[in-house]
């Protein structure tokens, strides 16, 4: 379980980032996927660490029940919940969806120069998957145009994803309409977790000792339902 929890937890502490880049949300989570599966065929350093402390019948000086059986059993239950778990992050993160967000980082002005082989194909992507939303033509025209803006500014090279997009729609307010429309939906795309979990935790607070003060005897007349009139009077 530390093995495994090691690889969750760095991909949850990646996806709560408030500034997440999408062009490192495809490595990440490749890349946890892959780990996994290593777990599964080799034992992960806590694993090992826990047979090679094995000593008979005794681990670190205490007497334990061991049978042959034992360890077959461990290993199918490894290889079926590290199994489930990266069905889980599949699910979570589908292909089309990672495929998705890697297509934005055309968006990214830190990653442009890195791109240039590659940012076509990307842009083709993006314009046939809005086709509802935006013009291919136009949108090759406008992001040829930013792109070189992009390189040559050195106002915009420092920027993270989410302050360009701002920055295109402040900026460029009316002139590149479809970079305006695909900022908006990437500002929009729920990558970080951030946000939700927030939520969570104001939802909490709303069930303890704040909700308390709307008991009855709190608010008779406006919480008591039954000296309200009856839907016959009424």
């Amino acid at each position: 379980m530390k093995d495994v929890l090691m690889h969750v937890v760095l991909l949850s502490k990646h996806f709560q980032r408030e500034d997440l880049d999408f062009s490192t949300a495809q490595p990440m989570v490749e890349s946890t996927k892959e780990a996994l599966k290593e777990i599964i065929v080799h034992p992960g350093p806590a694993e090992t660490e826990f047979f090679s402390s094995l000593d008979g019948n005794k681990f670190k000086g205490d007497k334990i029940f061991d049978c042959h059986t034992q360890k077959p059993a461990f290993d199918d239950m490894k290889s079926r919940y590290v199994g489930s778990l990266i069905t889980e992050i599949e699910r979570r993160f589908p292909c089309e969806t990672l495929d998705l967000l890697s297509w934005f980082t055309i968006l990214e002005p830190k990653k442009v120069r890195e791109l240039f082989s590659l940012w076509l194909e990307k842009l083709d992507n993006l314009l046939a998957h809005f086709s509802n939303d935006v013009s291919a033509v136009d949108g090759r025209s406008e992001f040829a145009l930013l792109k070189q803006t992009m390189v040559s500014s050195d106002s915009y090279a420092s920027l993270t994803f989410q302050q360009f997009a701002e920055a295109i729609l402040s900026d460029h307010r009316g002139v590149l309409t479809d970079m305006e429309k695909l900022s908006k939906i990437a500002l929009v795309i729920p990558v970080a977790s951030v946000s939700c979990e927030r939520g969570f935790s104001t939802q909490n607070r709303i069930k303890t000792r704040f909700r308390n003060s709307l008991e009855f005897k709190s608010h008779p007349s406006d919480a008591d339902f039954r000296a309200w009139p009856s839907a016959r009077a009424v």
